[in-house]
């Protein structure tokens, strides 16, 4: 079972605004544990590194589309 800290709330919304330093924050506290539960689905740490890249940049990019 993966478990992953939940974001404060007001760390998502201050996402949801553009703030940098609340992603930076969601970044680093959901990096590691995602890139671990990765490397359990597939062993390419190159793979898993990409697709981490690529979610934390919709992430970034759609945040306006989420919801507080």
């Amino acid at each position: 079972m993966l478990y992953l800290p939940l974001p404060m709330n007001q760390e998502w919304q201050n996402l949801i605004q553009g703030n940098t330093e609340s992603f930076e924050g969601i970044y680093t506290t959901y990096y590691k544990p995602l890139f671990r539960y990765g490397l359990k689905i597939c062993q390419d740490k190159e793979l898993v590194k990409e697709c981490l890249h690529i979610l934390f940049c919709e992430l970034w990019e759609k945040r306006t589309h989420l919801r507080a």
